[in-house]
């Protein structure tokens, strides 16, 4: 379920972004202004889906059938962390999803470093 909901968002903001002009002259003809998106908010939404990106391609990753993951998941998870970490000029949206995924991976996965089994 969580799969296709992500697949239908992303053909969905691509099928926006593609047809950006006649979906903004579609809306204006209806007077719906205030859902014709920004420039500075079709940036921000372009930013977002490329730092959710390396979610998609962590959770790819980690389900292959034709390999061995396991080996796989410490080096994914410093990648993740690495992609969450705050950097100047971020959006302040950009900064809290990327506040917010970085404590959950803490939290997720603090005994991963330590030889613990827990």
């Amino acid at each position: 379920m969580k799969v296709s909901m992500i697949l239908n968002f992303e053909l969905n903001y691509s099928s926006v972004l593609k047809n950006r002009t006649v979906v903004k002259t579609i809306l204006c003809e209806d007077q719906c202004y205030e859902l014709v998106l920004r420039d500075d908010e079709i940036n921000l939404s372009n930013t977002l889906v490329e730092f959710l990106t390396f979610f998609e391609k962590a959770t790819q990753l980690m389900s292959g059938e034709q390999y061995a993951s396991i080996s796989l998941v410490i080096p994914t998870i410093r990648r993740l962390k690495q992609a969450c970490t705050v950097v100047e000029g971020d959006a302040d949206l950009l900064k809290l999803m990327k506040q917010l995924a970085m404590n959950s991976l803490n939290k997720r996965f603090e005994n991963v470093h330590k030889n613990v089994c827990v």
